[in-house]
């Protein structure tokens, strides 16, 4: 009987044993819990200038991202690798965790806020409308762009695609793919293959000085403001922490400041976030 209840008791051992190694085995390392135990943070990026760009020739990184993520890497004392993703998919490739950060720019929306935690912004990108150098149709007539006739054109999967949805679903939609450059959106209108784009000033600004009287502002409001940050996977908050504690730092020390004059991101094209105190005189 002793005999019995002995070779009982080693099984029950034995098979509690083999359940917790096999929930130990389905546990998913947490993004956060990666970085830690490597020293490296894996960041995602698409090329978008100035914000991130690599030279074909040297294959040399530079831009807003690059400098900021390299000092925050010195901060955390983490090594920083940059890997090319694609921003239509940058949400799938944070939960499957291919990259452990989104590291050029995230333009969270409200879809995206589903799947995704974003951390303090640099600073806030105001959006504008553009159109032919030559076409003035829209200009304080926003309206006249929920028409049929009007070509809007899109990039899939990004917010160009929901503003047009929302805000002029009459128009139609002229979309580019989301292998594409930022600044193809723009050329479509350059190339009259599109009446009307969505997009950011800092894009532009390159854009229009390569190509003189292209495009142009459609006089107008601000159609959009949206916050420049780090998207990292939901439910990732030791993570998002780390990144929040380092961005702020490096915001209250001055050094993203310094960056974005490096890269003349004045302030019509950078809206700087509002200081979180005051200073008494």
């Amino acid at each position: 009987m002793a005999k019995g209840k002995t070779v009982r008791l080693f099984f029950l051992i034995y098979l509690m044993t083999i359940l917790s190694s096999v929930a130990f085995a389905g546990e998913k390392e947490s993004a956060y819990d990666r970085v830690m135990r490597t020293g490296v943070l894996r960041c995602g990026y698409s090329a978008w200038e100035p914000i991130i760009m690599k030279d074909p020739n040297t294959g040399q990184f530079s831009g807003v991202y690059i400098d900021y993520m390299t000092a925050m890497g010195r901060r955390l004392g983490l090594k920083v690798e940059w890997q090319e993703i694609n921003t239509a998919t940058y949400l799938d490739d944070l939960r499957v965790g291919k990259i452990d950060v989104e590291c050029s720019g995230g333009w969270p929306n409200a879809r995206r806020g589903k799947f995704a935690d974003y951390s303090t912004p640099l600073f806030y990108t105001p959006i504008y409308l553009f159109a032919a150098g030559k076409d003035h149709r829209f200009d304080n007539h926003y309206n006249k762009i929920n028409d049929p006739t009007v070509r809007f054109v899109t990039m899939n999967g990004e917010v160009s695609e929901d503003y047009r949805a929302e805000f002029f679903p009459k128009s139609q939609e002229i979309s580019v793919p989301p292998s594409s450059m930022l600044s193809d959106i723009l050329l479509q209108i350059a190339m009259g293959k599109a009446d009307v784009a969505f997009w950011d000033l800092m894009t532009a600004r390159h854009f229009m000085k390569a190509n003189p009287g292209k495009i142009r502002i459609i006089s107008g409001d601000v159609v959009k403001v949206i916050p420049n940050n780090l998207s990292v996977a939901k439910g990732e908050t030791k993570l998002l922490s780390m990144l929040n504690i380092a961005t702020e730092e490096l915001i209250s020390d001055g050094v993203i400041e310094q960056i974005m004059q490096k890269y003349d991101l004045t302030p019509d094209v950078a809206f700087r976030p509002a200081k979180p105190y005051i200073v008494a005189h």
